[in-house]
Order: structure tokens, then C-alpha cells, then sequence
């Protein structure tokens, strides 16, 4: 995490937060638009479809089914 905070800081990002870890996601998707999953693999990201159940736009890498379910345009 301080290597990322640091290029964040260097890229003069003012708007990118580290929180960490939080028992009360709801909170953070509250005053967020869009959530990017940046990992390049995952299972069943519960992150997406929580972040979809609060509507923020959702944006990840195709790197699984479970990523490809959730985003899926045909996901119910």
C-alpha cells in the first residue's frame, strides 16, 4: 500500500483514497460513482456485486467467470 500511495501522490492524484479494510463498505459506496476491481484474478468478487447493489458503476478486468458473470450486460 505505500508504494501505491506514493504513485499516487507522485501522479498528483488528489481524488484516490487507500481506507484499508472497513466492516462498513456501505459507507464508501455511498459517495462513490464508479468501483474498479483492479486485480487480475478473482473468484466471485462479492466487491462488484455489492458495489452494484449501491449503484455504482462497476469496472474490472476479464480475468474470470465470476467477473464475467457479474458483469455480464445479460446477468440478472
Amino acid at each position: 500500500m505505500n508504494n501505491l500511495k506514493a504513485m499516487a501522490k507522485q501522479l498528483g492524484l488528489k481524488r484516490v483514497f487507500f481506507k484499508g479494510f472497513s466492516t462498513q463498505p456501505e459507507i464508501f459506496y455511498a459517495s462513490a460513482s464508479v468501483v474498479c476491481l483492479v486485480s487480475s484474478t478473482e473468484g466471485w468478487p462479492m466487491t462488484l456485486i455489492e458495489a452494484q447493489a449501491n449503484r455504482c458503476v462497476t469496472i474490472a478486468f476479464d480475468c474470470s467467470a465470476g467477473v464475467r458473470e457479474i458483469l455480464s450486460p445479460s446477468w440478472q
